[in-house]
C-alpha cells in the first residue's frame, strides 16, 4: 500500500482572503516629490520647487484615503529636501551677488598704460 502526502492546509497557494484587508499602494505624487527633491540637488535647483508643491498634495491625498495610499514619509522627505535645496540655492545666489558687488566696488590700482607695460 502506497501512501500519498497529506493535502495542503486550507488556503495554501491561494491569494490572501479578505481578512488581510485591502492592499495599499504608494502615492505617485509622494514618489515624485522625493525624486524631484533629490533631482534638485543633482540636476537643477529649480526642480526642487516641484517637490515643495507635490509634497503637501501627496500628504493630503494620503490623509483623504488612508486605506488606499501610503507614502506620507516619502512626501514629507521630498518636501523637506526641496526646501533645503531652495534655501541653499538662495544662500549661494546671495553669496555670488555679494562677491560681484565687492569685486565691482574695489578699486584697481592698474590703469591701461600699466597693463600695457606688463604685456609688452
Amino acid at each position: 500500500m502506497s501512501s500519498y502526502p497529506p493535502p495542503p492546509p486550507p488556503g495554501y497557494g491561494s491569494p490572501p482572503g479578505p481578512f488581510y484587508g485591502p492592499t495599499r499602494s504608494t502615492n505617485g505624487k509622494a514618489i515624485a516629490a522625493l525624486v524631484c527633491g533629490i533631482a534638485g540637488f543633482v540636476v537643477c535647483p529649480l526642480i526642487a520647487v516641484v517637490a515643495v508643491i507635490l509634497g503637501p498634495q501627496a500628504k493630503r491625498e494620503i490623509a483623504a484615503e488612508p486605506d488606499r495610499y501610503e507614502g506620507e514619509g516619502l512626501a514629507k522627505a521630498g518636501q523637506i529636501i526641496g526646501w533645503i535645496c531652495l534655501a541653499l540655492t538662495a544662500v549661494a545666489t546671495l553669496g555670488v551677488i555679494v562677491l560681484i558687488i565687492i569685486a565691482a566696488a574695489t578699486e584697481s590700482n592698474y590703469n591701461i598704460e600699466s597693463l600695457a607695460s606688463l604685456v609688452g
